[in-house]
C-alpha cells in the first residue's frame, strides 16, 4: 500500500482568495493557523475586521479567537517595528521576509494598527450567533420575516418533522 503524502497547512503560502476551512482536531493549532490567515488578509488583502467572517462552534471558543486574534494583531506589529530583531515566531519572521520592502512593512503596520482600532467590529461568531445577524441583516435577501429568532434547542421542530414524516409514510 503506497504511503499517503501528508499536506502540511502553510499560512504563509496558503491561498487567500475564496474560502479558508480550518478542521482539525483539538490542540492541533486551528486557532494559531485562523490567526495567521487573518494577519495575513489583512495585510496582503487589505480588510477590515468586518470583511474577514470566522465562524466557530462555541461561545467560549469565539471569545479565544478574538483575545488571540487581538493579541497576534499586535505581536505583528512589533515584530515589523523590529525588522532587525523581530523575535522566534516563525510565521512572523516568513511573512516579514515576503513583505520586506520598508514601504510594503509601514503599509502593514499601517493596516495592523487600524484593524486594532476596530477588532471590536470584528466577525467572529458561533455558528448560531452568525446565522441570527445574517438572517436579521440580510431579511431582505433572505426572504425571511423581520422578527423571526434562530431557535437554539429544536426538539420541538424535530419532532413535528418526524411527526409529519411518519403520517404521510403511513398514509400511503
Amino acid at each position: 500500500m503506497a504511503d499517503k503524502e501528508l499536506n502540511l497547512f502553510d499560512p504563509v503560502h496558503v491561498d487567500l482568495d475564496g474560502n479558508n476551512l480550518v478542521e482539525a482536531s483539538a490542540g492541533t493549532g486551528k486557532t494559531y493557523n485562523i490567526t495567521a490567515l487573518y494577519i495575513r488578509l489583512i495585510i496582503e488583502k487589505n480588510l477590515s475586521p468586518e470583511e474577514i467572517l470566522v465562524v466557530t462552534f462555541t461561545k467560549a471558543a469565539t471569545r479565544e479567537l478574538r483575545e488571540r486574534i487581538g493579541k497576534r494583531i499586535a505581536e505583528a506589529i512589533t515584530a515589523f517595528q523590529k525588522v532587525d530583531d523581530p523575535g522566534e515566531d516563525e510565521f512572523l519572521n516568513r511573512l516579514i521576509q515576503n513583505n520586506s520592502d520598508p514601504k510594503v512593512r509601514a503599509e502593514a503596520i499601517e493596516k495592523l494598527r487600524k484593524t486594532q482600532e476596530s477588532i471590536d467590529r470584528a466577525a467572529i461568531y458561533t455558528i448560531h450567533s452568525f446565522c441570527q445577524v445574517a438572517m436579521t441583516e440580510y431579511v431582505f435577501e433572505s426572504g425571511s420575516m423581520f422578527d423571526a429568532q434562530f431557535e437554539q434547542n429544536d426538539n420541538e421542530t424535530l419532532t413535528l418533522a418526524a411527526d409529519d414524516y411518519w403520517r404521510k409514510l403511513m398514509n400511503r
